[in-house]
């Protein structure tokens, strides 16, 4: 893994299952530093209008020549019927390609979520979708892991 300050860290590698059509996957890290974990929470406890932030690295564009760090606030809107790839929670802002996978947080900085698409239907109407983390967490124990897996470590809160 690549951090923003030139860092790198081995990956190990967990795949999602052979035929899931869920395009989530995990990781673990390795690495002598310390990082700071977030802390979950389901999102069953979110309703339309409850605060959402979403963050990621958006590809480089334009005016943006550089995949740079970029955090979204958000009002969720509902959730899907019958969602597909898992995209059930549904919520505002202007999410950017090359943002998916990364974090959706509910008002506490819980992850709730993983962001995942943007659906555009006009030049101003933007919907986003994320799959929830309790689904998430749910299929990835279907997931076949490359090697033996190491547990991550809390940071210490300073």
């Amino acid at each position: 893994m690549f951090h923003p300050n030139s860092r790198r860290d081995a990956l190990q590698t967990l795949r999602s299952p052979p035929g899931s059509r869920n395009r989530c996957s995990s990781f673990e890290l390795q690495s002598n530093k310390n990082y700071a974990v977030a802390q979950t929470a389901s999102s069953q406890n979110l309703r339309p209008g409850s605060v959402l932030y979403f963050a990621g690295y958006p590809s480089p564009g334009p005016v943006n020549t550089k995949r740079s760090y970029t955090f979204y606030d958000a009002r969720m809107t509902g959730r899907t019927q019958d969602p597909n790839e898992g995209y059930e929670l549904s919520y505002t802002g202007s999410a950017l390609p090359g943002m998916s996978g990364g974090p959706l947080l509910d008002s506490n900085a819980r992850l709730v979520g993983i962001h995942g698409k943007a659906d555009i239907r006009s030049q101003v109407a933007v919907a986003n979708y994320g799959v929830p983390f309790e689904v998430f967490l749910a299929r990835r124990g279907t997931i076949n892991r490359d090697s033996q897996s190491h547990s991550a470590q809390r940071a210490d809160p300073q």
